[in-house]
């Protein structure tokens, strides 16, 4: 069944390339029996949980399954988005791209019959939190920044130490210094803008 909600993310999209290209997945994905819901502010569709998700993003558009890493990906088309990310992989397509349909709606098809079958990428342990110097400089820099660092969960948390470690070059890394001291000013997270807002 369609949600209204994921019409209205539809409407949002910003190029008709785009939305073309959300709307065929979309059709993919509820022609594979998933149940269309929105969580972080994008269409996740699911099947006694949560199998995949489409997202526009500035230069893409992307698929992405909760537990790609258990998939067997014949065409090797999934990425991980993170070093760090243990389960989750994404098809992205640009606009240049066609859209293989047979082939996502095998991928689909694979996803769901994992998920009914519980099979589930084995996790490793959290993470440790581990703060760059220059996200340790600015916390020391000002009590009040260091409150709201540490006011937040670790989730959060370890969003932006991640952002900031994951620049190469120094001018990056200054940048991304400057965006989290206003991030922690506003006190909002990295990724607040997808949490909640549908």
């Amino acid at each position: 069944m369609m949600d209204p909600r994921v019409d209205a993310y539809l409407e949002k999209v910003d190029a008709d390339w785009k939305r073309e290209c959300l709307i065929a997945l979309r059709e993919i994905l509820l022609s594979c029996g998933l149940k269309e819901d929105v969580k972080w502010g994008a269409p996740v569709y699911s099947l006694n949980g949560n199998v995949a998700g489409i997202r526009e993003f500035k230069e893409h558009v992307a698929l992405w399954f909760f537990d790609g890493a258990m998939l067997s990906d014949p065409h090797k088309v999934l990425i991980a988005s993170a070093e760090s990310t243990q389960a989750m992989r994404q098809w992205k397509f640009k606009r240049s791209d066609n859209l293989p349909f047979e082939t996502i709606r095998e991928y689909v098809a694979e996803a769901a019959r994992n998920m009914e079958q519980g099979v589930r990428t084995p996790m490793k342990g959290p993470r440790p939190l581990v703060i760059p110097d220059e996200l340790a400089a600015l916390l020391d820099s000002d009590p009040q920044l260091r409150a709201t660092f540490e006011g937040f969960g670790l989730g959060r948390r370890r969003e932006l130490a991640e952002y900031l470690s994951e620049a190469k070059r120094p001018e990056t890394r200054s940048a991304r210094v400057e965006k989290i001291r206003q991030l922690l000013i506003d006190k909002r997270g990295l990724n607040d803008k997808y949490r909640n807002n549908c």
